[in-house]
């Protein structure tokens, strides 16, 4: 992965955002990652615990401002006026994380 390290070890899943350069600004190749990432580690009973981490100095400055503009430049622009790029760019992304803290 690209924009993202996976490691296993001892039952601990630690997932390390690898865009040092940009201070781990959240790209769309690393959120999509993180989905597919975060789906595999709900589905697997051998996993304790998630550790998210930044490569580099930084945790993680937010969204890739520059990459998210690019993209809405090509969502059709109705759909870009009703924010529909947001919802279906961030619910992926926190639903695998909502079902891990509801079986707490």
């Amino acid at each position: 992965m690209a924009h993202l390290d996976l490691d296993i070890t001892d039952g601990v899943a630690t997932l390390t955002m690898n865009r040092p350069e940009a201070r781990n600004s959240l790209s769309m190749e690393m959120r999509a990652q993180l989905i597919e990432v975060l789906h595999d580690i709900e589905h697997n009973d051998t996993l304790r615990c998630v550790v998210l981490k930044g490569a580099g100095d930084h945790f993680m400055a937010g969204g890739d401002v520059k990459g998210m503009s690019e993209s809405i430049k090509k969502t059709p622009p109705m759909c870009a006026k009703n924010s529909y790029f947001v919802f279906t760019t961030c619910t992926p992304l926190c639903s695998p994380c909502a079902a891990c803290r509801n079986q707490s």
